[in-house]
């Protein structure tokens, strides 16, 4: 709207100032009048005036008198002109040489008018026109910043529907992946579920049933947690974080309660628990935080091997679990581990998805908390800090020294 009141006011200005322009320029017509009044008394003192003459001096005075600015011009000297288009034939008929020259100098002061009205109308088509290319350098000003901001946010908004096409994709691959190791990663425990319970119910003695009853519980349980590895990512991908149940729990037993099922899947490992009888409490949800345990628990005993220890240390406010298992490891790649779907070169034969450290830090950072690695001495040491006391989630931290 404001643009094309813009425009309309420049295309005005122009016109208005075109029209004044001619009207300026037609007050040459005055001066010819005068002009062939002069000539045609000198040719009548020479006894020379001639139809011709006269004629000249009528035509100037039609121009004048159809000129754009003779309605600018006073009434007195449009009257004058008149007077003198009617006194032309009888000038001419008696040859009064007096006469036409009595008419220029009446005719003079009417030139004067009109060279006087021309210069007022140059100067304000000059005032016009600069008024009128301010105007129009300011639309264009605006409309150059229109375009602009009209460029900037089609560009915006080409980068989001770029960003959430990709986002589109991403959540797709996301799920396709998923899938893929949902079917490969349960189709070996479900195997081994149907394997050894076919087996226990074959079995000739009290003994193997119980060895076969064993094997299967572990099956159960390893497809359980993979279960609950992929649902906790599912939730993180579509949601933004893992939901928490949070209740006064004793640290502690959730420890044993890790240890005892990691123990059952991986019975070659020695696991040693450094954990007090009971306590400390603090208000987290017991089945996340359980979970967040058994994978480092399990990750200590797929990579690391030989001792596996689980201690619980608190530290004023804090409460840390750690697992510690021999080996070592660059702070830099073990942080790189903390990522979905992270492994090691060294790690891609063995067995695993790369999920558990992933969950493991959102599940401390859901709690306020955090997780990280630290080396020592020949030992891999990956640890959950918590505080004793709800609080806010801190972020996430870099690895500890």
């Amino acid at each position: 709207m404001a643009y094309g009141g813009y425009a309309l006011l420049t295309l005005v200005g122009l016109d208005r100032a075109l029209d004044e322009a001619q009207q300026a320029d037609t007050a040459y017509q005055y001066s010819q009048v005068v002009r062939f009044l002069y000539r045609a008394a000198e040719g009548c003192h020479r006894g020379r005036l001639s139809p011709e003459d006269l004629r000249a001096v009528a035509d100037r005075v039609y121009l004048a008198e159809n000129s754009a600015n003779w309605n600018l011009l006073s009434p007195e000297s449009r009257e004058t002109l008149l007077r003198l288009k009617k006194a032309l034939p009888g000038i001419g008929a008696v040859g009064d040489c007096a006469a036409l020259a009595a008419w220029a100098e009446r005719v003079f002061p009417v030139q004067v008018e009109a060279v006087t009205v021309a210069n007022r109308l140059r100067a304000e088509i000059k005032a016009r026109i600069r008024s009128t290319a301010r105007t129009l350098l300011f639309g264009l000003g605006l409309l150059l910043l229109a375009a602009a901001l009209i460029l900037y946010f089609q560009d915006q908004l080409r980068q989001a529907q770029a960003e959430r096409i990709a986002r589109l994709e991403d959540e797709s691959a996301f799920k396709s992946r998923l899938l893929g190791l949902v079917a490969h990663e349960l189709k070996t425990p479900l195997a081994a579920v149907a394997g050894f319970a076919e087996l226990a119910a074959r079995a000739p003695d009290e003994a193997s049933r119980r060895r076969h009853l064993a094997s299967l519980s572990r099956a159960s349980q390893r497809m359980k947690t993979a279960l609950a590895t992929f649902l906790d990512l599912h939730q993180l991908e579509t949601r933004g974080g893992i939901a928490t149940e949070p209740a006064p729990t004793d640290l502690a037993r959730v420890g044993r309660g890790a240890l005892e099922i990691a123990q059952g899947a991986f019975p070659k490992t020695a696991f040693r628990a450094e954990l007090p009888e009971a306590g400390p409490v603090a208000v987290v949800d017991p089945n996340r935080l359980a979970h967040a345990l058994l994978n480092l628990l399990e990750n200590a005993a797929k990579y690391g091997g030989g001792r596996v220890a689980l201690r619980l240390v608190v530290e004023g406010e804090r409460a840390r679990f750690e697992v510690e298992s021999p080996g070592s490891l660059d702070p830099k790649a073990a942080e790189r581990l903390f990522a979905p779907f992270a492994r090691l070169p060294e790690h891609r034969g063995l067995e695993g998805w790369g999920l558990g450290l992933s969950l493991v830090r959102e599940v401390a950072e859901a709690h306020g908390g955090r997780a990280g690695y630290r080396g020592e001495g020949g030992r891999i040491v990956f640890f959950v800090e918590l505080p004793l006391s709800p609080g806010r989630p801190e972020g996430r931290a870099a690895p500890a020294g």
